[in-house]
């Protein structure tokens, strides 16, 4: 029963970060300023994303990585559709690099969180 209960979760998390993601990434990020957009865009907003995804999804660290990397490479490469023709590939390498901050975003949280529960009480 509790495997179930991890899996519908999960599930339940995978479709909501899906969403959120996809709905910022249409709506609320074009609308960003172009001084500073494109970096919140790239660095801040993946980060954040790994960060909930690390307390959201439940289950061992690999786990959460790889259910965080599917979330965030779906709604991406739907957002990017088949990149710009004149230069083909560009967008595969900026997803790349937002999983791998996305990625860095969890293992912070992660290591954030078992610093507090390794704490004992005082």
């Amino acid at each position: 029963m509790r495997v179930a209960s991890e899996a519908l979760r999960n599930g339940i998390v995978f479709i909501g970060v899906c969403v959120v993601y996809f709905i910022y990434m249409r709506l609320i990020a074009n609308t960003l300023p172009d001084s500073w957009g494109g970096e919140f865009n790239v660095i801040v907003v993946p980060f954040l994303i790994g960060v909930v995804c690390a307390f959201a999804f439940v289950g061992r660290l690999l786990l959460k990585i790889a259910l965080l990397v599917a979330a965030a490479a779906f709604v991406l490469l739907i957002i990017s559709g088949g990149g710009d023709p004149a230069k083909p590939g560009l967008h595969l390498w900026v997803i790349a690099a937002e999983l791998l901050i996305a990625s860095l975003g969890m293992l912070c949280a992660a290591f954030v969180n078992r610093l507090l529960r390794s704490r004992t009480p005082t």
